[in-house]
Order: C-alpha cells, then structure tokens, then sequence
C-alpha cells in the first residue's frame, strides 16, 4: 500500500485534533507516508504531534496562503499514484483503504474517489450509496485523488482562495470525461472542529466562488438565470443567517468573474444535463 498511496493533511492551529487523527491513521495505516502541512499556525506543534510525523513529512514555512494552495503543494511533493487527502479532524473509521485503491485502480476514467462521512454525532454528512457509483463531485475532509490526472488538470484554482475548490476540480475534469465517483466503502468520521473556522468567511467565498463556477460552467443560455437563482438563494441565508457575507460574496463574484474569463469552459447542454443527472457527492 504505501507504494501506491500517500495521505496528505493540512492544518492550521487545530494541533490537538491532528494529534487525534494521526493517532488513528498510526493505528490503521502505519506503513503509509504521511504528509503535514502547516498553513501559518499561530503556535508550534507540542512535541506529541511533532514525534508522529517524520522530519521531512512535515512542511512549515510559516505563511497562512489557504488550504487550497496547500493541497496543491501537498499533491506536488506526493509519489504515489493516489493521494488521501484527509483535514487535521477526519480519518478512517470503517472499510479498508486497500480495496478502495484497488476499485480506483479498475476505474479508467477516475479521477477522484469520495466516501460516506459521518460526524462526531452520529449524523451523516455524505449518506452512503448502495453501491459505488458517479457522482458530481467530492468533499475535502477526505477523498482518494489520482495523482497524475490532478496534476494534468492543473490542480486546484488558487484564484478561489477558499472553499469550492473541489466542485469546480470535478467539473474540469468532467470536460475531460474524467469521473469522480463514491466509494461505500469506506467510511470517514469527521470531527469537524471549529477552531480556525469563520463563518463570515465561509458565507463570503462560498457565495463568490459558486457565481465563479456557474460562469465557467454552465452553458451561456442558462447562465444568467443561474445567477439569479443564486442571488435568490444568499439573501435568504443572508436573512436567515443575519450574516452579510452571503450577499457580499455573490457580488464579489460577479466582479471578479470579469477578471477570470479565460477561465470559462461551458458545458454543452447535453453535458450539462449529464451532470446534473449525477448525485452530489
């Protein structure tokens, strides 16, 4: 196995959920090469994080430049064919990751793999399938990439900054006729700390990015009226929520997609429907 896969995570100040989801990953894969990246921690790692990770798994340099660029950085130095991406509060908890790789492997077209994700409460955050099978996209607590095929794509965009990153990976590749797929299993829990988390933040780029996904995606005849709906849907949140952030980031999108559209790669409508056809996750 730890020829064929890497685990990659990133974190940020969440040095005690770290500690716990290395324990793990020791316990149930502890031949695999495991990579750390610190994306700016405020503090140093107590030396009971720092003695589960080897001196050259672990990358710092001290700059906060986003989990997105971290990834990235994280899938350059990986030499595997796959990569597990895991966040500093999730890890394994059902299934074996050995036969997860085997079915990424009889895949021709994968590109990425997600799993069924519960939380520390026993709820479900990605419900199981009753059998592996396509769907849209996959979430960044954890996922199985194909290597080479992300590298091919470019990675993520860093120009999203924060959040969405994988939904418009999957949609890129859906251009390429790559496939993400769900995995049953496997299963993941996810602590889902809330350390280093901001929810003005998330609302914002949330709402920006998703008006950056529907330019580049979706077909022109559509688009405006996606938009819209878009619109529609942020204020109620905004209302809901009483959060700004909603709102802000529509319109930030809408300015920043001025910016990028080199980055436009519309579906056709067919395609389109095809992905729509598709579960979430």
């Amino acid at each position: 196995m730890q020829d064929s896969v890497t685990i990659g995570i990133c974190t940020k100040d969440r040095w005690d959920d770290l500690d716990l989801t290395l324990e793990h990953v020791r316990t149930r894969m502890p031949a695999i090469r495991v990579i750390v990246v610190d994306d700016g921690s405020s503090m140093a790692p107590p030396s009971t994080v720092r003695a589960k990770i080897p001196h050259d798994n672990f990358v710092s340099d001290g700059m906060n430049r986003g989990y997105i660029e971290r990834r990235n950085q994280i899938a350059s130095l990986v030499r595997t064919d796959f990569y597990l991406s895991l966040d500093d509060d999730s890890y394994i908890i059902d299934g074996s990751l050995e036969e997860a790789v085997a079915f990424a492997r009889s895949i021709p077209d994968l590109l990425c793999i997600g799993f069924p994700v519960v939380n520390s409460r026993g709820d479900s955050e990605v419900a199981p399938r009753a059998k592996p099978m396509p769907v849209r996209h996959f979430i960044g607590c954890a996922h199985l990439m194909h290597v080479g095929r992300f590298r091919e794509l470019g990675g993520y965009r860093n120009e999203l900054v924060h959040q969405g990153e994988e939904m418009e990976l999957a949609a890129r590749g859906f251009t390429r006729s790559l496939v993400c797929w769900q995995f049953p299993g496997v299963t993941v829990l996810h602590n889902y700390s809330m350390i280093s988390r901001n929810w003005n933040r998330m609302d914002f780029y949330g709402a920006r990015n998703r008006y950056l996904w529907n330019d580049w995606f979706v077909p022109p005849s559509q688009r405006s009226s996606r938009q819209m709906r878009l619109l529609c849907e942020r204020l109620v949140l905004s209302l809901r929520t009483r959060r700004g952030g909603h709102l802000r980031g529509w319109f930030a999108g809408r300015r920043r997609a001025c910016e990028l559209r080199n980055f436009r790669a519309p579906f056709s409508r067919k395609q389109f429907a095809q992905w729509n056809s598709l579960p979430v996750l």
